[in-house]
């Protein structure tokens, strides 16, 4: 789930229309007038005084005698220009959306608050050193005096009738919580799949997750080493074609032999979709595209450019809103000047450089999170199964405050593990209670310690840091200006010794939970003989060292497409990484393509099939243009995966397994069933061989019209959260039509409707000046400010862009009092 699907809000917010005109000031630069661009803002917080100057696009360099003042202007700027952003990123991880914006956000409260973050923030800022409190406590003290100083308020607030809060430290706590929330999400999954583990025989299990791909393409091993992979379970083992029904979702998607009937076709309203919840095949391809959410980065070391440097490219993946997640920002003191995207609400920078070392990062897409199955006494449910025998539940009252409403009060049970705030239905159908699992609800296990790598000098400086930080899990990829190039990973890491975090596993027989262990031990890579790293959340790990930090890991073809594209480089530069951050090939369709070319025979007599069969031919790999490839491809892909989880779930249902939902790990091993076609795993339907059944899923890609030239489906909009909501004559106000473009959610080059490359940024450490930085929309948070979209063209391009800030237009002092 993607931050911007959280943040929905009442229509009053729309308060973006009742703005001030804007001025303009030098070299005719267009200003928000509430956002202070001259004179002087005083400050008891400040220890010296600091200078602000913006460039035409609205990025502020910031000059300060000292790290705690450079940080307090940096919230003084996040609070002029993205405060909103910031108010509802803290509310949404707190629970607190209804206090601001009424009874409609009351349930999105409530699912927030099983997890209490902010009493978790209050105890964590307590724990903090000196030097990280005074760090949060200088950023709160400038976010305050920010707000304060606007000249008006932020255009939601005075709509709605009310006043920004002020911040506080444990505010930026949740901040970083609201990223981890959308980042994290095994729990989730682990409760929609928990039957699956529990029924279905391991040899069948094992077989349909395995996570290996002929695509992969790790750190450690650049090429696939399927050694070992499970075999194909036999027809003693599993026997789809002596089912006694077939499964709706096929009847309903073919007609019949001769191809797929108009009446028939129904991918959103058949009777499977309640067993399967992404059998609706838009929902299949929209979960896959939201599973997609992510980052490729990558770097490369002395041995791969002219001048012996090393460069990191790094383009985060997350929902395509107005403004986007990132504030640009540089940030100079004595014998420091850091720069690149800092996150509202957090001090800092985020990715970026120091001069010395550039840092970036990708989702880990680990398994971080567990279910703690409960037994509850059968007959006293006041009372939960310990090593101690029965204990009865603990309890804590939540109150929601509801705008323009009654506060909301509600208890959640407690155990000795934890809140009880998640359920999962286990193979008999029975729903049980659970506890959530989580590094992010111990305060111990939670840790500012990025703000170190402001001080790293080296690769192995901060690696160093970065595997100290407990903050996300993220593939960390570090550069130095020496030229060396080093990988690791981030955050605190489930040491489950033995248990399978893949689904419910109990405590009561006196086992402990991993968060009162050590981290698991995590990777590090230094200078690998390659020359060069990558991530894109793939498996980036052998099978060992990757099943210790998780099992879901994303698509690796868009890895693999780097991985290809970097061996052969030769003196390459910062363009050239820009060059591959905009690249669009899609090797993840490959294997499909050759699989459809096997059942279309060169003298085929079907026109349309005949028609497919030279397209699919003549396709360059792209996802670009005019080309129906991707299009096509990508539905009967998602179609054929679909299907046989539906077939199989109707098996596991048939044998007595319960109702199961079949897990969408891997390709690979659907694509071995059709190479292989082993006929116990032919879906039962109006065919006899894995050919017919094929040709037909292709006959329903073309009475569904799934061949569509790929830009003219891939247009991309920018926009506000608020922009559903708006009347239409107010959208554009909150919107930015980019158009058609090229691009896709398994190209590097990734960029579907909603989800996309929120920046890409390319830098050498020493280099800044040659470096590129390109991120969608504007600095500001304002519907009316021009800098609400003035870096758009740029991004939309694949342009270059300077990675530092431009020449001053405009400038100010924050002076100390």
């Amino acid at each position: 789930m993607t931050q911007h699907t959280l943040l929905t809000i009442p229509a009053a917010i729309l308060a973006a229309l009742c703005i001030t005109p804007r001025t303009s000031l030098g070299q005719n630069v267009m200003v928000d007038p509430t956002v202070r661009t001259e004179g002087a803002a005083t400050s008891s917080s400040l220890e010296s005084d600091v200078s602000v100057s913006y460039d035409r696009f609205g990025v502020p360099t910031v000059r300060a005698e000292g790290r705690f003042d450079a940080y307090f202007a940096e919230g003084f700027l996040h609070a002029q220009n993205r405060f909103t952003q910031m108010d509802i990123s803290r509310r949404l991880a707190a629970g607190e959306l209804a206090a601001l914006a009424g009874p409609s956000m009351v349930e999105r409260d409530r699912a927030s608050r099983r997890f209490r973050l902010r009493s978790v923030a209050r105890e964590l800022i307590g724990r903090l050193d000196e030097v990280d409190r005074r760090t949060i406590t200088s950023y709160t003290a400038g976010v305050n005096a920010g707000l304060s100083d606007l000249t008006a308020l932020p255009p939601e607030y005075a709509v709605l009738g009310s006043k920004p809060e002020r911040w506080s430290d444990e505010d930026s706590v949740l901040v970083m919580f609201a990223f981890m929330i959308t980042l994290d999400w095994s729990a989730s999954w682990e409760s929609s799949h928990a039957s699956f583990f529990e029924a279905v025989p391991p040899s069948i299990r094992e077989f349909l997750v395995d996570p290996r791909s002929r695509l992969d393409s790790t750190i450690t091993e650049l090429r696939d080493r399927r050694n070992s992979i499970p075999s194909i379970p036999t027809d003693e083992q599993i026997a789809l074609r002596v089912l006694p029904e077939v499964p709706e979702t096929i009847e309903h998607s073919y007609g019949g032999p001769g191809g797929p009937d108009d009446d028939d076709i129904d991918f959103g309203d058949d009777d499977m979709s309640e067993q399967n919840g992404d059998n609706d095949q838009e929902d299949s391809i929209r979960d896959e595209i939201r599973d997609s959410i992510g980052s490729n980065q990558w770097a490369i070391g002395a041995g791969l450019t002219a001048d012996g440097r090393a460069i990191l490219a790094n383009d985060p993946h997350l929902g395509l809103t107005l403004p986007v997640a990132w504030y640009r920002i540089r940030l100079i003191w004595p014998e420091h000047d850091l720069a690149g995207l800092s996150i509202p609400g957090l001090p800092g920078i985020a990715i970026g450089s120091n001069g010395k070392v550039a840092w970036g990062f990708t989702n880990l897409t680990g398994d971080l999170q567990d279910l703690i199955a409960l037994q509850i006494n059968p007959d006293d449910p006041t009372l939960y199964r310990t090593s101690d025998g029965w204990e009865p539940f603990g309890e804590i009252v939540e109150t929601i405050g509801v705008a323009g409403g009654d506060p909301i009060s509600f208890p959640i049970r407690t155990t000795k593990w934890g809140l009880v705030n998640a359920t999962y239905e286990d193979a008999s159908g029975t729903t049980r209670d659970a506890v959530i699992e989580w590094a992010a609800l111990h305060p111990e296990l939670v840790n500012f310690d990025i703000f170190k790598l402001e001080e790293s000098s080296n690769v192995e400086e901060a690696l160093d840091v970065l595997e100290g930080w407990y903050g996300p899990a993220q593939n960390a990829i570090v550069t130095d200006a020496q030229g060396n190039i080093g990988y690791t990973v981030s955050g605190f890491l489930p040491d489950r010794r033995g248990r399978d975090g893949r689904a419910p596993y109990g405590l009561w027989d006196g086992s402990e939970s991993w968060s009162s262990r050590p981290s698991a031990a995590r990777p590090r890579v230094v200078n690998p003989a390659s020359g060069f790293l990558h991530t894109a959340n793939n498996r980036t790990a052998n099978l060992r060292t990757s099943s210790r930090l998780g099992f879901r890991w994303a698509n690796p073809s868009r890895a693999r497409r780097i991985a290809d594209v970097l061996m052969v480089a030769i003196d390459a530069d910062e363009s050239d990484m820009l060059d591959l951050q905009m690249d669009t090939t899609v090797l993840a369709y490959e294997p499909w393509k050759d699989l459809i070319l096997q059942v279309i025979p060169e003298d085929e007599p079907d026109e349309d099939l005949a028609r497919i069969r030279s397209e699919l031919r003549a396709w360059d790999g792209r996802a670009e243009g005019d080309q129906i490839a991707p299009a096509l491809i990508g539905w009967i892909r998602s179609q054929v995966l679909r299907d046989m989880r539906a077939a199989i779930e109707l098996w596991a249902k048939n044998e007595g397994y319960g109702d199961v939902s079949v897990p969408r790990i891997s390709d690979e091993p659907y694509l071995r069933l059709i190479e292989d076609e082993p006929l116990n795993w032919l879906p039962e339907g109006p065919w006899d061989t894995w050919t017919e059944w094929l040709r037909i899923q292709i006959l329903a890609a073309l009475e569904a019209e799934a061949d569509s030239p790929w830009e003219e489906s891939n247009r991309i909009v920018l926009e506000s959260p608020l922009a559903s909501m708006a009347p239409d004559p107010m959208k554009p106000m909150l919107q930015i039509d980019v158009g058609p473009q090229s691009g896709h959610w398994h190209a590097p080059k990734v960029l579907t409707p909603g989800i996309g490359a929120s920046a890409r940024l390319v830098v050498s450490p020493g280099h800044e000046s040659d470096g590129i930085l390109l991120t969608p929309g504007g600095q500001s948070g304002n519907p009316l400010s021009p800098h609400y979209r003035s870096l758009t063209d740029s991004w939309a391009g694949g342009e270059p862009a300077p990675f530092l800030p431009g020449e001053t237009v405009a400038s100010f002092t924050l002076q100390a009092k």
